[in-house]
């Protein structure tokens, strides 16, 4: 049991109604109250067993069968601390904001699964990334799909790594803040390289489900010609000439490389903690005047 669990529970009124949307799983009669069910039940098997075996009631039951019972007891122990683990990043993760009555009325099915996915991990970065998708699940039922959910239980944090990894490359076009891009064009590029980014991660990724990889056609959007593109990239916002050079289309694509995050990779993309990267931005920067593009990065005033 965690010791500041009931005082974490009342810090807002959202960490209370998130503690009565997950009650049952973190062994709470109720949100003020922790008490360890599962614990406590397979204690009493074990004193039972013993009491029995003295009284000669149950003379099938060995001293091996008692350790065992031991074992389940210490096993469920330490997913319940897990499962508590998870609230509590969860309960940090939460806006400043959240609505009370939204979180009460969360997907419970889909609560469930988180925890039933999340308890069998100790790792503590992952403990903290199941918060954030519990958070974000409570707050907007539907934030996170069963896929996106059955990836990260599959997840270890090496592969966790390597999709934050990933994320510093990606930019968020403005006019479509919801969608972000990731603009891989080169896997062999030592932008992408020094960061652990190389084709056998990026193949990894695809395998995993986060992210899709074609280095023959990459992706592209198009747009039709008009006042231009506004990207931006963590802080720094990025004007784009999207005119043609052809006068005669109404339209044309920008490509934006050989990768793109599928949805599972979108769901997760906000809460993995990518990190801005200068040097990266700056590449950028160059190959779109390359491509005749004719970025202008704005003033703060402009933004």
């Amino acid at each position: 049991m965690l010791e500041n669990l009931p005082e974490i529970i009342k810090t807002t009124k959202g960490a209370f109604s998130l503690a009565k949307l997950c009650a049952k799983f973190l062994g709470l009669n109720k949100p003020e109250q922790i008490r360890e069910e599962a614990q406590a039940q397979a204690d009493a098997k074990i004193i039972d067993a013993k009491a029995d075996a003295e009284a000669r009631k149950i003379r099938a039951l060995s001293d091996l069968e008692v350790l065992g019972l031991g074992g389940l007891a210490e096993r469920e122990k330490e997913r319940q601390e897990n499962r508590q683990k998870v609230f509590v990043a969860a309960v940090k993760a939460l806006s400043p904001d959240a609505d009370p009555e939204i979180i009460e009325k969360a997907d419970k099915d889909k609560v469930a699964r988180i925890f039933r996915e999340s308890e069998i991990t100790s790792d503590e970065e992952l403990l903290l990334l199941w918060g954030k998708i519990l958070a974000g699940e409570a707050e907007k039922s539907g934030s996170f799909s069963k896929r996106t959910i059955s990836i990260v239980g599959n997840m270890e944090k090496k592969d966790a790594q390597i999709f934050t990894d990933l994320c510093q490359f990606v930019w968020h076009e403005m006019s479509n803040v919801s969608s972000p891009i990731l603009a891989v064009y080169d896997s062999t590029h030592t932008v992408y390289n020094k960061q652990g980014i190389i084709f056998s991660a990026l193949k990894y990724l695809e395998e995993m489900g986060l992210i899709s990889y074609s280095s023959a056609s990459g992706y592209a959007r198009w747009y039709s010609v008009g006042n231009g593109i506004v990207w931006r990239y963590h802080d720094k916002v990025v004007f784009i000439n999207n005119a043609p050079k052809d006068a005669g289309r109404k339209s044309h694509f920008v490509s934006y490389g050989a990768a793109s995050l599928t949805n599972a990779g979108e769901e997760l993309y906000p809460i993995c903690g990518a990190q801005p990267n200068e040097e990266f931005f700056q590449f950028i920067i160059e190959k779109w005047k390359k491509d005749g593009l004719n970025p202008t990065i704005l003033p703060l005033s402009e933004k």
